[in-house]
């Protein structure tokens, strides 16, 4: 099955797919859409839909956090 875009409000499958994007919305509170990913991930729980990530997910993931780390601190000490 291909991936497909989809709305908050569709009709959920029964598996669903996060992307980095959504995962660093929903667990980043300072990301633009972090409050309709969160309330859509309480809806996931809700209607007890599978939710699943690969690899690539959480490296992407672990590389925002670290780049966002390394950001912060080089602009303290002026490196950024």
């Amino acid at each position: 099955m291909s991936a497909s875009k989809k709305s908050f409000i569709d009709v959920l499958e029964s598996i669903i797919y996060w992307d980095a994007s959504y995962a660093i919305a929903c667990l980043v509170e300072t990301e633009q859409y972090h409050d309709e990913c969160v309330a859509f991930q309480k809806r996931l729980k809700a209607e007890g839909i599978l939710s699943v990530a690969s690899d690539f997910v959480y490296d992407e993931l672990s590389f925002f956090v670290i780049r966002q780390a390394l950001t912060k601190e080089g602009r303290k000490t002026g490196q950024h």
